[in-house]
Parts: C-alpha cells; structure tokens; sequence
C-alpha cells in the first residue's frame, strides 16, 4: 500500500492528473489511465517498448543489474565509493528535508546515503528490477520507490526540497528535459545535487573510449558523460544557479 502522504504528490506522467488508488492500481482522475503496483508496492509508469533511449537503458539495466549489483561489492568498488560518498556528504552537510528524491535511483544508493536527512524519500528508475532490488536490500523502507522515466517524472510540481542524482545525468542525452523536470518537481529554493562522470580532459575521453568498446556493463549508444561549459548553460537555462562544481577520483576509477 502506497501512503496518502506519497500518493498526494505522485501524478499520472500523461494526463498530469492526480492518482487514486483503487484495486492496487493507480488511477488518473478522468480514469483514462491505470498503473500496476507490483509486489513490492513499485508503481510502474513507463511500459514503452520502442527503440527510444529511455526504453534501451530499461532494457539494459534489467539486463545486466545482477552484475551491477556484484560490482558495488567489489572492494575496489567499495573503497572507490567510499571516498566519493565522503565527498557528497561533505557537500551536502548536516541539512534536513521533508521530502527528497533520488532519480535513477538505482538499488537507491543515495537514498540509503543520505537516510539521516529527510523524512520522506522518493526513488525513480527507469530499471524496475534494480527497484526490486532497492526494495529487498532494506528494511526500514522509510522511502517510496517509483517506476519510472526521469525526462517525464511521475511526480507533481514543487513537492522536493532535494532531488539527488547518482550517476544518472550521463544515462539521458534528452539533458534540458531532464533539468527542465527536476526545476518542475522541486519546491521555490529547492536543491539540486548530482554526483555523475565528467569528460572535459582528454586523456579521460580516451580512457572512456575504450572502456565502453569492451564493457558489457556500458551502454555506448545511450550514455553521454557531463562537460562542465555544456552543462552551465543547460542548468540556467532551466532555471538552474550553479553553485558548485568540482572534481573527484579520476585516478581512483582508472586504477
């Protein structure tokens, strides 16, 4: 069962309409539109099965999220992680929120994260077997978990005081939609934090190359790392003021 205060910011990402439960469905206002909860309690919004890169990343994150799970315990992985995690919640400090999403959420690595600092959680994906990962891997499920496409959240205007994004930004070529529905979702002096590859140095495009040539784990057609001038500009141009860029562990991921 979905909880009222989740459900009161959820809306039908077609009609924008607001959602009632009925018969473990979610249901849009005009009745046109219906939503499967699976056992989990994961609403499922996105079912599109074209060739569109949303619906390639679902595939492939469905198709390989038992390796990716393996790899995050990893050592290497674990240390890795470890120090870029410090790194975030350095940034991020001691501030608390009464709502907080993390999109493409994954097997919620930051909502796990970050657990200390908001009341309520919301976690998208695209991937609905990561989400049942997420769901199974903890137990206080102090967070909803959503099924979903992060260009065309199923969340309503102005409900987030945070919305987090883990390595997720360089998985959506469509990036001003993306901004675009994060400004939407957030409430007036919200924030926006991510933590996602970039590619403004050469030797690191290089390096990338050839790791997305031979990586089963990597999506070359659909993944797109952040360069620093391209994303200034589309962050303000959706509305966006960027306070902080910095980076982190390049040599750390190539070792």
């Amino acid at each position: 069962m979905i909880s009222k205060k989740y459900l009161e910011i959820i809306r039908c990402p077609v009609s924008k309409q607001s959602l009632s439960l009925f018969n473990n469905k979610l249901i849009s206002q005009n009745k046109e539109y219906k939503y499967e909860i699976t056992n989990e309690k994961i609403p499922v919004f996105f079912k599109d099965e074209t060739e569109g890169d949303t619906s390639i990343q679902k595939d492939h994150y469905n198709k390989i999220y038992k390796k990716f799970v393996e790899n995050l315990s990893y050592p290497h992985t674990i240390e890795y992680n470890n120090y870029l995690d410090k790194k975030l919640v350095e940034m991020l400090g001691n501030n608390n929120y009464q709502f907080f999403a993390e999109i493409c959420c994954g097997t919620a690595e930051g909502l796990k994260l970050f657990n200390k600092n908001y009341k309520n959680g919301i976690g998208v994906d695209i991937s609905i077997k990561m989400l049942n990962n997420a769901f199974y891997s903890n137990n206080k499920l102090n967070y909803q978990l959503l099924q979903g496409d992060a260009i065309n959240l199923p969340l309503k205007d102005n409900v987030l005081d945070c919305v987090l994004m883990m390595g997720g930004i360089h998985h959506i070529n469509q990036r001003n939609l993306l901004y675009k529905e994060v400004n939407r979702i957030l409430k007036p002096n919200g924030i926006f934090i991510w933590r996602d590859p970039v590619d403004d140095f050469f030797l690191w495009r290089y390096i990338r190359k050839v790791i997305y040539k031979f990586s089963p784990m990597l999506d070359e057609k659909t993944e797109k790392p952040l360069r620093y001038k391209d994303t200034k500009k589309q962050l303000v141009d959706n509305g966006f003021k960027l306070e902080k860029w910095n980076t982190f562990g390049f040599f750390g991921f190539c070792l």
